[in-house]
């Protein structure tokens, strides 16, 4: 299996086998990722010995995220399996970094995963101790996100963690230490458990908001 991020500030590939690492790497990035993507891939490949046609399925984060790393990941992955006639699959990223906190950590806590949208209001969800989502996905300031937790020891993650933690105030509230992005070789074992979820179609990108970019109006037409 091959596994790719690059909903966020990272550029990651992983190649995942049986349960096993065969190779991974990872790279910060803001932007960039359509021009690093494709020569990682390949060094990931060929580290491990492999080709791209020994890959059986794909799998992707498929968001939230930066609009333009969401869909070079998603387009990257949908090219790669049409041409080796592989299905492929999307992974959350919210649920692919809760998923890196360990077990025995989130015992008796909820886990609050907390994105930079790249404006005030961060992408936000939250988990149950089992990874189950308490309540859907949203978007709002760190200083009002005290209304949607339970009352619970909560564990915070993500690369929005520290900016939401300092500003909500939060006593039952902590940094979990862990990652603050997804690892593609987390991404490959979620996908690898869903592997029934896969499918020959593109996974479709998750949004909470709509593009800052919009088309313009029509042309209006010249009257002669």
């Amino acid at each position: 299996m091959l596994a790719v991020d690059t909903a966020a500030d990272a550029c990651s590939v992983a190649l995942w086998q049986d349960g096993q690492t065969l190779h991974s790497v990872s790279q910060r990035m803001r932007h960039g990722h359509a021009e690093a993507l494709v020569p990682m891939v390949c060094t990931t490949v060929g580290s491990a010995g492999r080709t791209l046609e020994s890959i059986d399925l794909f799998a992707v984060t498929v968001g939230p995220g930066a609009f333009t790393g969401l869909r070079v990941g998603i387009a990257a992955v949908a090219g790669m399996a049409l041409a080796g006639d592989r299905p492929t699959i999307g992974i959350c990223s919210f649920l692919a970094i809760a998923a890196a906190i360990p077990m025995e950590m989130r015992a008796n806590h909820d886990v609050l995963i907390a994105l930079d949208s790249r404006r005030a209001e961060p992408y936000l969800q939250l988990f149950d101790q089992a990874l189950e989502p308490v309540g859907p996905p949203w978007s709002e300031p760190p200083e009002t996100v005290s209304g949607h937790l339970r009352g619970r020891p909560t564990l915070v993650a993500g690369n929005a963690a520290r900016r939401l933690h300092a500003a909500a105030r939060i006593d039952d509230l902590r940094i979990a230490a862990t990652g603050d992005l997804a690892d593609p070789v987390i991404v490959a074992s979620l996908a690898a458990a869903r592997s029934d979820q896969a499918r020959r179609e593109p996974p479709a990108p998750r949004y909470l908001r709509p593009p800052d970019a919009r088309l313009p109006p029509p042309a209006r037409g010249i009257r002669l």
